[in-house]
């Protein structure tokens, strides 16, 4: 429980340092709600003394009227009353906009910062720890989680005005009726304890909810990216049915908030209620024995009753808070998730690199301490065309992966031109090294901003002539709108040849000097095959290439051939070669029928 609440703490405290850059604005809404707390704590106090002018007792306000030179009394008051009242309530009212808009435009700015905070940690953290965590899991952090603290924050107006006019009654009150005022709080201490009893279950409820949120968003994006698998084997139904569970259970968690939400509101009324029965009981003995007024003790029942709304609100964003602090422990666990890709401190200047890699004792494991590289050796010379060709598992992905430090070396090192890739910046490594995945990753943007990815600042001519290197430029000539074509989410508009020539296009845009080429022309049709062989000629041309394989009659022309089994390198050299040898890759090309 101890745990719990320091936990707590610890989180809200995180979430309010996200909003004290903008404390000068706070501060100006703070001042605008006490003053318009002031003025709404008037009125029943005016109320009370017309109403004792009524009944023909003399007050402060009978004097103020007689200075300013109004009539006899009590018309003068009955009249001056809803004119005043009108004119405070249209003050009020300016000075509510004011601090809605202040106190709004607060708390839209800090949640655009935590998303961005958010996402800006999503895209760097490292390979490794995404293939960890569902996708959809990020999306539910980044939308559902962020919406969760983006309703508190839209409540920021709702806490500084209800905590500034509980303040300022209370101080109204104290001032004028003090024994009264104590009758009045004695049932707070009962609230504030109903209050902390329901905000750690409700607490638990919200981390529970949160949770089963991320859930459907991994299990929508799962079968969004796999809808073709559903259709092929008619799996409709069954998805049906798996949904159903998960949407079940997702009901059930957020009912138990709902619970404790229900449970908050009679509670609270029923406190409320005590306080001002008890109030209501002695306000009618004191006037009885003439120790107050009838309109005195209006204006205290009035002050109450306006008193009381602010707590009531207060309860309420309580358990809204307590939903936020659920879901802003997701949303830190992302921010906080450690780097295991580290950026040197002062790092080594790699310059334009000529190409040359070397793989010096290397061995790799994933997180979970499965070794899948062992001590690798082999240097890769400038411009040299290497394939790496094995059975699935044999380490060849995950070996090319180590070059741009996509994951780090368990043991030993890779070199590039002689420096450790671990001691330059990532950015200045990266930026010269290109690489053609088999995915074919594209974005729901144009043609030509899909291109541009490889570089940024690259002129239209840049492009196109990208385009013609990669044969792209006469199926994109025939588009709709040419390089200005939006493609679709994933380039789903496009054949696979065609997207797989604008991710050629991407990569010599980007002219880099190492390049890879994983599973390049992988399950493409003849003709597309012999265009995206072609375009590779050209992108290979004075270029370190990496070249990963499973089809071997892709790479019987490359400068060597390293054959890879079981995280070990078993073979290195031509086709010929290799050939002669009859070792695994003679095995290989056999069941290929490839001589």
């Amino acid at each position: 429980m101890i745990k719990a609440q320091k936990k707590e703490k610890g989180i809200a405290r995180r979430l309010f340092r996200f909003l004290t850059p903008q404390w000068k604005v706070i501060l100006l809404a703070t001042i605008v709600s006490a003053v318009a707390s002031g003025l709404e704590a008037s009125i029943p106090v005016v109320v009370g003394m017309v109403i004792d002018i009524l009944g023909g007792k003399e007050n402060i306000m009978t004097e103020i009227l007689n200075h300013l030179g109004f009539g006899e009394m009590p018309s003068s008051a009955v009249n001056i009353l809803p004119i005043y009242i009108l004119t405070l309530i249209a003050i009020v009212g300016l000075l509510s906009y004011t601090r809605t808009y202040l106190l709004s435009m607060v708390g839209e700015k800090t949640v655009v910062v935590i998303r961005e905070r958010l996402f800006r940690r999503l895209i760097r953290l490292s390979l490794s720890y995404h293939n960890r965590i569902k996708k959809g899991d990020f999306i539910s952090r980044v939308l559902s989680d962020v919406s969760t603290v983006q309703d508190t924050a839209n409540s920021l107006k709702d806490i500084i005005h209800s905590a500034v006019m509980v303040i300022v009654i209370l101080i109204v009150m104290f001032s004028r009726y003090w024994f009264l005022t104590i009758l009045t709080i004695v049932t707070f201490p009962i609230l504030v304890s109903i209050i902390n009893r329901l905000s750690e279950r409700m607490r638990t409820a919200g981390r529970n909810l949160q949770v089963k949120l991320g859930e459907i968003g991994a299990y929508l994006s799962e079968i969004l990216s796999g809808i073709r698998i559903v259709k092929s084997f008619t799996r409709e139904t069954y998805e049906d049915s798996r949904f159903k569970k998960i949407n079940i259970s997702t009901f059930r968690a957020r009912m138990k908030t709902v619970k404790v939400e229900a449970l908050l509101r009679p509670l609270m009324e029923l406190c409320s209620g005590l306080g001002m029965v008890l109030v209501f009981w002695f306000g009618c003995r004191s006037v009885m024995s003439g120790d107050m007024t009838t309109g005195m003790l209006m204006e205290f029942i009035g002050l109450v009753m306006l008193m009381y709304q602010p707590i009531r609100s207060l309860g309420r964003v309580n358990t809204m808070l307590q939903r936020t602090i659920a879901a802003s422990e997701r949303i830190f666990e992302v921010i906080d998730e450690p780097e295991e890709i580290i950026e040197p401190e002062i790092p080594e200047r790699l310059g334009k690199i000529k190409g040359r890699v070397e793989f010096r004792n290397v061995s790799f494991a994933y997180d979970n301490g499965r070794k899948v590289l062992h001590n690798i050796n082999i240097e890769i010379e400038p411009y040299e065309s290497v394939a790496l060709v094995g059975p699935s598992g044999a380490g060849k992905s995950t070996l090319v992966n180590l070059i741009p430090r996509f994951y780090d070396v368990s043991d030993g090192s890779v070199l590039v031109d002689g420096i450790d890739v671990r001691n330059v910046s990532l950015n200045e490594l990266r930026r010269q090294i290109g690489i053609v995945p088999q995915e074919m990753i594209l974005y729901g943007m144009t043609v030509k901003e899909n291109i541009l990815y490889g570089r940024l600042n690259a002129t239209m001519d840049e492009v196109i002539e990208s385009a013609k290197a990669a044969n792209a430029h006469e199926f994109i000539m025939k588009m709709p709108q040419q390089y200005d074509t939006q493609i679709g989410e994933g380039g789903v508009l496009l054949s696979g040849g065609e997207r797989q020539r604008l991710s050629i296009a991407r990569a010599i845009l980007s002219n880099p000097c190492i390049l890879i080429l994983d599973e390049a022309t992988s399950s493409l049709d003849v003709e597309s095959e012999a265009l995206i062989k072609e375009a590779l000629s050209r992108l290979i041309k004075n270029r370190t290439t990496f070249i990963i394989a499973h089809r071997l009659s892709t790479v019987v022309n490359v400068d060597r051939i390293v054959v890879m089994d079981k995280g070990r390198i078993v073979d290195i050299g031509t086709h010929n070669s290799l050939l002669r040898k009859g070792g695994l890759y003679a095995r290989l090309c056999k069941a290929q029928l490839i001589s």
